[in-house]
C-alpha cells in the first residue's frame, strides 16, 4: 500500500504574498512590512498616553484661552492616538492594510502639529527673554519653522509616492537625481 502524495507547499516569497490579508503558512508574519507583530502593550500605552494628553490639553487650552496652541497640540495628540490605534490593529493582523495606512499617515503628520505648538511658545519665550538676543525677529519663528515642517512633509509625501510606483528605468533615473 503506497502513501498518497503530499501537497507541495512552496516557500513564501515577497512576490507571492502581494494578496495576503492575514497570517497563514502562505503569508508568514516575517514577510509583512515590519516582519513582526507590533507590541500590543507599548502601543496601547502610547495610545492611552496621547489620549490623556489630548484631554489635559483640551482642559488647559479652554481654561487659559490658548486657542491656537490648543488646536496645534490637540490635533497632534489626536493624530498620535489614532496612529497607535493603527499599530494596535497591526498587532492583531500584521497584513492589515487599513492599520498600516492609519498608523503611517497619522504617525508621520501628527508630530508636525506638536512642533507647531512648540514654535508658538518659542516666540513668546524669545519675547520674554528679550527680542534683542535673537538673530531673527520672534514674530517670524512660527512662520519659518512651520514652513520648514510643511516642506519636510511634502518631501516625505513625494518619497512615499515614489515608493508606491512600480520600478521602472524612469523611476531609477528620478531617484538617482534626487
Amino acid at each position: 500500500m503506497s502513501n498518497p502524495p503530499q501537497p507541495t507547499i512552496l516557500p513564501a516569497t515577497k512576490s507571492s504574498v502581494q494578496n495576503c490579508t492575514s497570517v497563514s503558512e502562505y503569508c508568514p508574519v516575517d514577510l509583512t512590512i515590519y516582519g513582526y507583530y507590533p507590541n500590543l502593550g507599548a502601543n496601547a500605552f502610547f495610545c492611552a498616553f496621547f489620549a490623556l494628553c489630548l484631554g489635559i490639553q483640551l482642559v488647559l487650552g479652554i481654561r487659559y484661552k490658548t486657542w491656537t496652541y490648543l488646536v496645534a497640540l490637540g490635533f497632534g495628540c489626536l493624530g498620535e492616538a489614532i496612529g497607535y490605534v493603527g499599530r494596535i490593529m497591526l498587532h492583531s493582523n500584521p497584513w492589515s492594510s487599513n492599520g498600516f495606512e492609519i498608523q503611517i499617515c497619522c504617525l508621520i503628520i501628527s508630530p508636525a502639529f506638536i512642533t507647531a505648538g512648540v514654535y508658538l511658545t518659542l516666540k513668546h519665550i524669545a519675547l520674554e527673554l528679550g527680542a534683542n538676543f535673537s538673530r531673527i525677529r520672534p514674530k517670524f519663528y512660527t512662520w519659518i519653522f512651520c514652513l520648514a515642517d510643511l516642506f519636510s512633509l511634502i518631501i516625505q509625501g513625494a518619497g512615499g509616492g515614489l515608493q508606491l510606483q512600480p520600478i521602472t528605468a524612469l523611476r531609477c533615473r528620478m531617484l538617482a537625481t534626487i
